[in-house]
């Protein structure tokens, strides 16, 4: 078996091995999809390593640039997302070997650290790889009908409104002078190039932006639940006299969604003191490359969208 870093020309065939490993249900899976996500990425492309054996694509691991900063220093860090490994070659160790053959050529050229979110089937073999587990994310709720909410964990529930698939919105409006303001802890320094990529060109998500330059910013993912239509903020910046607009804004929003239940990122201006926050989000993973002291997860200053699968 060799392993080699995979060029443009190769997306066609990793496509193929994700469809045949993975299927095409949960998540699109096309060279369009692959192409915005690894190599459009503003933080840089994504670095990837395929595994091949007897001229066969058997297996392909990706890791994506992402930067987190304190403030003060800004750290170079990588997400754990897409695998795929032949199903004719499954329990050869090959997820494993990508993976540890990634860790090794990241530590050597810089990189600070890997971070995700995996599912309980995968974070197991994480563990055994040296990923820490620093705890679960904490997320900000609002029930909006308490009623409904009932009736849909009983399978009862109304029929939600299919949500808009766009916004009207002009990204042109916002510079970078606009973003970051008073952010703590850890945090993603959302640039408008990062936020035009993340959610204008995203081809597999339609994400609702609303805003007034200089006064806010406010993006909305509508999801389907199991509790019937979450209204998911995935990102907002409230800079100066802009709070009161902002909220009359989301108001109508969620009045215009019929949304069940509101949720967001804890901290945030948006929220109310009678919203709840638990620790409902998904688990947090850790595995030091260069730098080996994370914060705790209360200390991260994430948004929604940094942390949601895409």
């Amino acid at each position: 078996m060799t392993i080699r870093e995979a060029e443009s020309e190769d997306v066609d065939a990793i496509v193929n091995l994700l469809k045949l490993s993975l299927g095409d249900v949960s998540t699109e899976k096309s060279s369009t999809y692959w192409r915005w996500k690894h190599e459009r990425n503003p933080f840089g492309p994504s670095h990837v390593l395929l595994a091949e054996e007897g001229g066969e694509l058997v297996g392909v691991r990706a890791f994506m640039q992402w930067r987190w900063t304190d403030g003060s220093r800004e750290f170079t860090a990588l997400r754990a997302v897409d695998t795929a490994t032949h199903p004719a070659h499954q329990g050869k160790g090959i997820f494993k070997r990508l993976t540890l053959e990634m860790i090794d050529r990241r530590r050597k050229a810089g990189d600070d650290f890997i971070f995700n979110t995996p599912n309980a089937q995968s974070k197991p073999g994480y563990l055994k790889m040296g990923w820490k587990e620093l705890g679960r994310l904490p997320v900000t709720v609002k029930i909006q009908r308490p009623l409904d909410l009932v009736r849909h964990k009983l399978g009862l529930g109304r029929e939600s409104l299919a949500p808009p698939r766009t916004s009207a919105f002009d990204w042109g409006q916002w510079t970078q002078s606009d973003y970051n303001h008073g952010k703590e802890g850890w945090y993603t320094a959302h640039r408008p190039d990062y936020l035009q990529w993340r959610y204008c060109d995203c081809p597999v998500a339609d994400y609702l932006t609303y805003g007034e330059s200089g006064r806010y910013l406010i993006v909305i993912h509508p999801k389907q639940s199991a509790l019937g239509l979450e209204c998911r903020i995935v990102h907002h910046e409230i800079l100066a006299g802009g709070l009161a607009a902002a909220r009359e804004a989301l108001r109508g929003v969620i009045r215009q969604l019929s949304a069940d239940i509101v949720t967001i990122a804890p901290g945030s201006p948006l929220s109310r003191w009678w919203w709840f926050t638990g620790l409902l989000g998904p688990e947090l993973t850790y595995r030091p490359l260069n730098f080996d002291t994370p914060p705790a997860p209360t200390k991260w200053e994430y948004t929604l969208g940094d942390m949601e699968l895409f």
